[in-house]
């Protein structure tokens, strides 16, 4: 029964993606989704690598005459160094595949979420209609999706929801084993975009801290350090090596731009004015702030009253016991 429910799962995936993206499944490896912009640096960058570069760190697509690295680059070695090495092996004509790989990554992407997903709920304990609805509305509800038509590094709506499910286990069995997990994954999506690490590293390591403190494991704090040395310490220690130790550039911008340009603000997280009510507030007198699409990081309605629901629980004042 348990493989039956992840398998009607996928199917039921598999089936809405068909629906709601049926040019990835007619045109993958024929047409591009973005010829512009963001979407055209990510295919510029993965392809020009694929079919130009000698190398497996190396992007010549880019800063002329001196180049980049991969990373930095916007390759998304993973994936394109994962076309390269087939080519080496003996699939000569990988590289005419390399763009339907990229599509169906995307979407590959969008069933791995909804699985794990459907897992974690699972595991909680939840029945098994309401996990899988659950799953898949959220799945689809996803910030991430918007993405897919142009940011395709950070399209990756799997990410959260793996680590949330890896976390889980350890909760439910601190082990080595799932720190280890933690960190092939933050290896393998940090190797996607680089962002993915920062993003892992807030949540992984916020959740070892909040257990630590909540729990007041003392004697455990070498035990907590190494698992969380395994999850974040062996992928960071990689990259450095790969791709700031041996850098051969030695004048980068120490202060790069966007940092504060691209920050949250209070409106992007609890309004969007692409929402009718919100657009009803705005325009009925209570203004609401106009940010750029890259500082929009809508929680929902339901996110933010749960938020607040559950500070009230977790430290109820006096007026409500």
């Amino acid at each position: 029964m348990k493989h039956l429910s992840t398998l009607g799962v996928l199917l039921a995936l598999g089936l809405l993606l068909f629906l709601r993206f049926p040019d990835f499944f007619q045109y993958g490896n024929s047409r591009v989704i973005e010829p512009w912009g963001d979407g055209y640096k990510t295919y510029h960058a993965y392809l020009y690598h694929i079919r130009h570069d000698s190398t497996l760190s190396h992007f010549a697509g880019m800063n002329y005459p001196y180049g980049e690295h991969v990373v930095p680059g916007d390759c998304e070695p993973v994936l394109s160094n994962g076309v390269k090495l087939l080519q080496r092996i003996g699939w000569s004509s990988a590289p005419d595949y390399a763009l339907g790989m990229l599509h169906f990554s995307l979407l590959f992407g969008v069933l791995l979420s909804g699985l794990f997903l459907f897992l974690t709920f699972r595991r909680l304990e939840l029945p098994v209609w309401y996990a899988a609805l659950v799953a898949i509305g959220l799945t689809f509800l996803a910030p991430q999706v918007l993405r897919l038509i142009s940011h395709y590094g950070l399209a990756r709506l799997e990410v959260l929801p793996i680590l949330f499910y890896l976390l889980l286990r350890y909760e439910q069995q601190p082990h080595w084993r799932w720190g280890l997990w933690m960190g092939v994954v933050v290896w393998i999506y940090a190797g996607i975009h680089f962002y993915f690490f920062a993003i892992a590293a807030f949540l992984i390591f916020g959740y070892f801290a909040l257990r630590w403190l909540l729990r007041r494991d003392w004697p455990r704090t070498l035990t907590y350090l190494a698992h969380g040395s395994l999850a974040l310490l062996l992928p960071l220690l990689f990259y450095y090596w790969w791709m700031i130790y041996s850098d051969p550039v030695t004048d980068r911008n120490p202060v790069p731009w966007g940092f504060y340009a691209y920050r949250a603000h209070w409106e992007g997280l609890f309004t969007h004015l692409g929402i009718p009510h919100w657009r009803w507030f705005n325009e009925a007198g209570v203004k609401i702030r106009t940010l750029d699409p890259e500082a929009q990081n809508y929680i929902g309605t339901v996110a933010a009253v749960f938020i607040v629901v559950a500070l009230l629980r977790w430290r109820r004042p006096a007026w409500l016991r």
